[in-house]
């Protein structure tokens, strides 16, 4: 399939290949409707890491004609309490082994898009991401959780488990080691993965196995340093409700972090006008405090939703965060 810049989010929503999946390239909020016959050489202007998002097209695309690929993670029987689980599903993008060691010998990564827990931007952020994955021999999962609303926690935390259920039961047919994982996340993504490794809403609520290390990329961490803007209101009252103000220091990441914190390597720009980047430092000094190994890479440009980060100061840290997991 060959894309260009005339394309629009309608455009791709009517590729043949894609119609499993078409109303997940960005999924929820009307204001999609907004924007999806917008041709994407008007997006790139709003920031759309175009070259980057077609790359992770092409890859979904070519995976979609060989086989099984997208996995709804709940059973009928399980979308009587919340009929929204029935869009919670991961998408397999499977490696391509380079033949320097069996992929199941290798962590799997479950990519998690950003979205201000109201969207999942996964065509932006977990679809480019997991085909580069792949080309370094990993398989990656990327994740559609539940968004929206108000009060919305802890839904993303359960979708987040039962696709690592999920995974576990399916291991064999998947070509992984269920216990053998990584998460990586994009700013509400990235505040989802953070949460994945403290004591009362990770892995270890759930009861399921350790993360081998996190990669939160320009995190939402601390809610005291988000601002106090119209947006950020909305953000806190969609995780938390209208009485946010009462819980919402039981979600701060860097205050929650213990010595059984995962190991992390968190990136993000001190450019970044959404998500000051002073909340990746944060989380940063509190797992090394910890004496857990971790990393921060800190660009000067990129902003916010650079996704692979082609074109900005940090280009190339998949590859520098594979480094990192591989060596912990």
């Amino acid at each position: 399939m060959d894309f260009n810049e005339k394309m629009s989010l309608k455009d791709m929503k009517g590729i043949p290949q894609l119609a499993p999946v078409k109303d997940y390239l960005v999924y929820g909020g009307m204001q999609l409707k907004l924007i999806e016959r917008i041709p994407m050489e008007n997006m790139k202007n709003g920031g759309w890491p175009v070259e980057s998002l077609f790359k992770g097209l092409q890859r979904l695309c070519s995976i979609a004609v060989s086989g099984e690929f997208y996995y709804p993670i709940y059973g009928q029987d399980e979308l009587a309490d919340d009929k929204k689980k029935k869009d919670v599903h991961v998408i397999h993008f499977p490696t391509m082994d380079t033949g320097e060691t069996h992929p199941k010998d290798r962590p799997f990564f479950i990519v998690c898009a950003g979205g201000a827990y109201s969207s999942v931007c996964s065509l932006l952020e977990a679809y480019p991401v997991a085909a580069r994955l792949n080309q370094l021999g990993f398989h990656a999962f990327t994740l559609n959780y539940r968004i929206g609303g108000k009060g919305l926690f802890p839904k993303p935390m359960d979708d987040l488990a039962a696709a690592i259920r999920f995974l576990q039961k399916n291991e064999e047919k998947l070509g992984i080691n269920a216990a053998n994982y990584v998460i990586c996340g994009f700013s509400a993504g990235g505040n989802l993965t953070g949460q994945w490794g403290t004591p009362d809403h990770g892995f270890r609520w759930y009861g399921l196995p350790a993360p081998k290390a996190l990669i939160p990329v320009y995190p939402a961490v601390n809610s005291g340093m988000y601002g106090d803007s119209k947006d950020v209101k909305k953000f806190l009252r969609t995780m938390f409700g209208n009485q946010y103000e009462k819980i919402r220091r039981d979600f701060d990441i860097d205050t929650h972090v213990d010595e059984c914190y995962p190991p992390c390597y968190i990136v993000c720009c001190k450019d970044d006008q959404m998500v000051p980047y002073k909340n990746s430092v944060s989380l940063y000094e509190a797992v090394k405090e910890k004496g857990i190994p971790v990393e921060l890479e800190l660009g000067d440009t990129g902003g916010h939703g650079f996704g692979e980060g082609l074109g900005t100061s940090v280009e190339g840290w998949i590859e520098r965060a594979v480094s990192f997991v591989e060596s912990v």
